[in-house]
């Protein structure tokens, strides 16, 4: 179970009020309609005076959630034990949340927290701010898309960039200028993915190129024939390197549903265990689609994972798989590669019985 810690703070009346009992609420209603209530753990924290919020994080959620204000620098605004608003100091923050090596992702709400967003970023795989100040409008319109989606495919890449595309098309009221601005501390895929998608390639063509653009070109030039991961190599030469990293993503919360689904009736711990299970099945499939002419040597490994799975629930978990909204919306030729993966994994569950 993955712990969702939703951190509020309100300042004294001339401040306007961010609503966040309201977003806590729209939260809560997205996790119960997908009934995802036994995959995220949602709790929830108003007013932490002075530095309460270190103590809090101490319980080191997978996901943190500020909702509040913040000042010209983008550090969070709350209230001292006087009720007077009282700054946090990134660094203080940056220091607790170093030493949670769960911490997922990082959503920012409050005014120039695409500042802090910046600082936090080494402590999360990803972080989310807002830059200049938005209105409470904006903020919790984005993030009811936001969860909405990571309630569906557990990602929170994909549920931002989601979020923001839904957000073009909504009449919410917005300062001039602000917007969600997602930071990773993988930031070279990132930027290729970026580049990939064309979010930030159409600024290519213009005179007067935007300085970030140039530095992540140079960077990826500099990059290119000395791949340091596994992704920065795939997304370089994958022919389906976008499905591929959001099989990556979405792979836990899919192996969650399917074993929800196939083990219907049973008590939780059979279906958390038989998810645990199906999870590391798809983290060597998910070597399998990296790549694929090289499989054989996965074999063994796979010989070993499906000794603690049934062959015929493992056939229903890899069918359902294949026929998911997630394999559904990619190319053709991905669903085909998922086809031959899953097929080679149950040759290996056949020799395994």
């Amino acid at each position: 179970m993955k712990t969702i810690l939703f951190l509020s703070s309100e300042l004294p009346d001339n401040h306007d009020s961010a609503y966040c009992n309201d977003l806590f609420k729209t939260i809560d209603r997205h996790l119960r309609i997908h009934d995802q209530h036994r995959f995220y753990n949602l709790k929830k924290y108003d007013q932490p005076i002075g530095n309460e919020i270190l103590d809090k994080l101490e319980e080191n959620p997978v996901y943190f959630h500020y909702c509040g204000h913040g000042d010209d620098e983008g550090d969070i605004l709350i209230t001292d034990r006087d009720g007077r608003p009282y700054r946090l100091k990134s660094h203080l923050l940056e220091e607790r949340l170093k030493s949670n090596y769960k911490l997922e992702c990082i959503m920012l709400g409050s005014c120039n927290s695409d500042l802090l967003a910046e600082r936090l970023k080494e402590t999360a795989e990803y972080t989310i701010g807002f830059s200049k100040k938005p209105t409470h409008e904006l903020v919790n319109t984005f993030y009811s898309f936001f969860y909405e989606q990571l309630a569906k495919y557990g990602s929170p890449y994909r549920a931002f960039w989601q979020a923001k595309d839904r957000l073009i098309g909504n009449n919410t009221r917005t300062t001039a200028g602000a917007q969600a601005i997602l930071k990773s501390k993988t930031n070279i895929i990132m930027e290729l993915l970026a580049l990939r998608e064309k979010r930030i390639s159409s600024q290519l063509i213009t005179e007067d190129q935007d300085e970030k653009v140039v530095k992540a070109i140079n960077r990826l030039s500099a990059l290119e024939g000395e791949a340091r991961s596994l992704f920065e190599d795939l997304l370089r030469s994958h022919p389906f390197a976008e499905e591929v990293f959001n099989f990556h993503s979405e792979r836990e919360k899919l192996s969650y549903d399917i074993a929800k689904e196939i083990m219907q009736g049973d008590s939780d711990d059979e279906i958390e265990r038989f998810g645990e299970n199906l999870f590391m099945i798809f983290e060597a499939l998910e070597k399998v689609l990296v790549a694929f002419d090289e499989k054989d040597m996965l074999q063994e490994t796979f010989v070993m994972l499906c000794e603690d799975i049934s062959t015929s629930d493992l056939k229903r978990a890899l069918k359902r798989l294949t026929k998911s909204e997630f394999v559904m919306s990619g190319t053709r030729g991905f669903a085909e590669l998922l086809d031959d993966s899953t097929d080679y994994i149950l040759r290996c569950a056949n020799q395994s019985v």
